[in-house]
């Protein structure tokens, strides 16, 4: 600040000048406009100092309102594994408080269960025996009749008559022979498939077969041995009869078709 200013004494007044007074130390002022403009820049430096300290009030208040809002604003630490196990462990035992802490209800449907009346059990009917059936005895299978044999159908004209033997034609071996005396050589076809025949001195008998078709097979069977004269025939009528295969009659002939490529001539006899 600026000292006021000194009043000099007059050197007329008779007193002694006072030894002026030692001024303080003071720190260098800023030179001051000469003037009026001394007072009022003081002024402006009070109204400037005023402003700053104003300024850094301002700006300490902003400062702590940052820091109060980040330390509020920050967040929560995120609790470690011990802890959340702890905090686990320590629930565990309020769900556990709870569970038992609730009223266990009241079993009214058991109750009303076993009011009601039991019904008297029915007696089961003792079961009827089913009575075994007879066995059926399984008849014995009748064997089917064995179909007879059906008979050949008779040749028309060959059965009922005695044929005889008039001559024979063959060609293994080569002969032709003509029978002289032909009532010593006959044949008989019976209906019943067996026939009877005259070989000169011998009688003969055996059986044959026919076909619709004209087949003729002749099987001779028994026969009497008896020794014939030197030029009879017996040998050549038996051997051609056996190898008789097809026959044909036309009007009173009957002719016999032998196997070895030959024939046999027969004529009705009385």
């Amino acid at each position: 600040m600026a000292e006021p200013p000194q009043v000099p004494t007059s050197p007329g007044s008779g007193e002694m000048p006072a030894s002026p007074p030692q001024p303080a130390p003071v720190a260098p002022q800023p030179p001051q406009p000469q003037g009026q403009g001394g007072s009022s820049g003081a002024t402006g430096m009070q109204s400037w100092l005023i402003v700053l300290v104003g300024v850094i009030a301002i700006a300490l208040v902003a400062i702590v309102i940052v820091l109060v809002s980040q330390g509020s604003s920050s967040p929560t630490p995120a609790p470690t594994a011990g802890q959340t196990a702890a905090t686990t462990a320590t629930a565990a035992p309020s769900s556990a408080a709870t569970a038992t802490a609730e009223p266990t209800p009241t079993p009214t449907a058991e109750a009303t269960a076993t009011a009601a009346p039991t019904a008297t059990p029915t007696a089961t009917p003792a079961p009827t025996p089913t009575p075994t059936a007879t066995p059926t005895p399984v008849p014995t299978p009748t064997a089917a009749p064995t179909a007879a044999p059906t008979a050949a159908p008779t040749p028309v004209g060959l059965v009922g008559r005695t044929w005889q033997w008039t001559a024979s034609t063959t060609k293994v071996p080569a002969s032709q022979i003509v029978v002289p005396d032909p009532q010593n050589y006959t044949i008989q076809f019976m209906s019943d498939g067996t026939f009877r025949a005259k070989a000169d001195c011998n009688n003969v008998s055996g059986t044959y077969t026919t076909t619709a078709a004209g087949d003729l097979q002749i099987n001779p069977g028994p026969s009497t041995l008896v020794a014939c004269g030197p030029d009879s025939q017996y040998q050549a009528f038996m051997t051609q009869l056996a190898l008789a295969a097809k026959y044909g009659i036309a009007g009173s002939a009957l002719t016999i078709t032998l196997a070895a490529e030959g024939t046999m001539t027969f004529q009705i006899g009385p």
